[in-house]
């Protein structure tokens, strides 16, 4: 056995593989439901729960597809509204290609304007060529805001232009191709507002105008100008409340693309030797930083992983189902510690959380 793996079989349920080195878990063959809740927001077939303009939004191949002509023109930019509802705090995620224009994704926004215009007033996360607009917050006819955080900024929004304050930096400035697939995500609590493209944040905005919107439509764009076509698919929407939100902002928040040296790397599938009729996942890389090197794990009587790191951390998530990676809003820290034994390396075994009998549940 390899010395930089630990292997765990369990007949007839699971196998899995822990990756010391990567800091990651990889495992085959789940059953197990996961504890998210999103709402499929199209059904591949047809534009059923969304409202737009017909010569311009079809679905081909399980993706809907916006599309404006060189030979007829629209007069001002047009969404494909979806009908399920306002929202307010959530997460959205879509897959998404455009080209030829920008287009994005408008949300908590009010409808104007004639019925017909199909017109939408509020916060979009942008998606443009140009790779400093590529994933930033604009505020579509929002008064005289605009652009209120370009890629790769962190902002305090209190009021317009002059009163957005750049209080960081966020991202890896990564080149993107907006001709390709890439996956865009939301994620709206309160005043805070987070947009990520490929799992990495392009903007994180706290929303202190005195016209902020709490809640509103959700659409796609179609953007007036020269001729564009823009894809989506797999478009996914939940609502968050209370300690739910709260981790999955934090989770978000966190995710800054930090590239993972060559020697901590996940090992190649192929180098990993599986029993017939099982196949293999990565679930999820740990960040180290954060929450250690995890070394050991078990799991308990109520289908959720326990984890621990080499510094005395304890983590607890349950295991997703087949096919899904695991949330890190997920995972939550039960750590205690003996007297005078640190839960981390870096702390101090009086920062450490105790044994209450609410973690021991």
């Amino acid at each position: 056995m390899n010395e930089n793996h630990h292997y765990l079989l369990q007949p007839m349920k699971r196998f899995f593989l822990f990756h010391f080195i990567a800091f990651a878990i990889i495992a085959l063959g789940f059953t197990h439901l996961s504890a998210q809740e999103f709402q499929n927001l199209f059904n591949g077939k047809d534009l059923s729960g969304w409202k737009g303009k017909d010569d311009l939004w079809r679905v081909e191949n399980g993706t809907i597809i916006g599309e404006t002509k060189e030979d007829a023109p629209i007069p001002a930019n047009t969404f494909l509204i979806w009908q399920g509802g306002e929202v307010k705090d959530f997460e959205f995620s879509c897959q998404v290609k455009f080209a030829g224009n920008n287009s994005g994704v408008q949300y908590r926004s009010k409808v104007f304007g004639e019925p017909g215009d199909l017109a939408l007033m509020g916060y979009q996360a942008d998606l443009h060529p140009k790779q400093e607009y590529f994933g930033m917050l604009y505020g579509e006819k929002f008064g005289k805001r605009g652009i209120i955080a370009q890629r790769g900024q962190k902002v305090n929004a209190k009021g317009d232009k002059k009163l957005v304050e750049v209080t960081g930096e966020v991202g890896d400035g990564a080149e993107l191709n907006g001709e390709e697939w890439n996956t865009l995500r939301i994620v709206a609590v309160g005043n805070r507002i987070i947009h990520l493209v490929n799992d990495v944040v392009t903007v994180d905005i706290t929303e202190n105008h005195p016209d902020a919107i709490a809640k509103g439509h959700l659409g796609l764009q179609l953007h007036r100008g020269a001729p564009m076509k823009v894809e989506f698919k797999d478009l996914k929407l939940r609502a968050l409340k209370g300690k739910k939100a709260r981790q999955t902002l934090d989770a978000a928040a966190k995710l800054q693309g930090k590239k993972a040296s060559p020697t901590a790397s996940a090992t190649a599938p192929d180098r990993i030797r599986l029993p017939e009729g099982f196949k293999i996942e990565l679930l999820y890389s740990v960040p180290r930083d954060d929450q250690g090197s995890w070394v050991a794990m078990c799991q308990d009587d109520k289908g959720r992983f326990i984890v621990s790191d080499q510094y005395g951390g304890l983590y607890r998530f349950p295991i997703p189902k087949l096919g899904e990676a695991l949330d890190p809003a997920t995972i939550e820290q039960i750590t205690y510690s003996t007297e005078g034994a640190p839960a981390r390396k870096e702390q101090t075994a009086k920062e450490a959380k105790p044994l209450t009998d609410e973690l021991a549940k």
